[in-house]
């Protein structure tokens, strides 16, 4: 019996373009998402773990946000538990 392996995606809509990012922990699915040329406008993020999805506005500043090396661990974890899989 092969144990299925549980997916994260992230998909970040900026206007007409989406860009996507997948990995098996939700660190690994925003390093994966790749960095648009420009953020003027705001953004929708769409979190998801197969089972569940959370979609979230961002503003330009906050998307920005989500391409900085040192905020990308503690964003990770912040996902996690909209999604409720981690405890407070």
């Amino acid at each position: 019996m092969t144990k299925k392996e549980k997916t994260y995606s992230l998909n970040l809509s900026l206007g007409d373009k989406t860009y996507k990012g997948k990995g098996e922990t939700m660190l690994e699915a925003l390093k994966d998402l790749k960095m648009p040329v420009k953020i003027m406008s705001k953004a929708i993020l769409t979190i998801s773990d197969g089972e569940r999805s959370y979609g979230l506005d961002y503003l330009p500043l906050k998307t920005k946000r989500l391409f900085w090396k040192n905020a990308q661990p503690i964003l990770a974890k912040q996902f996690m538990m909209l999604l409720g899989k981690v405890k407070q």
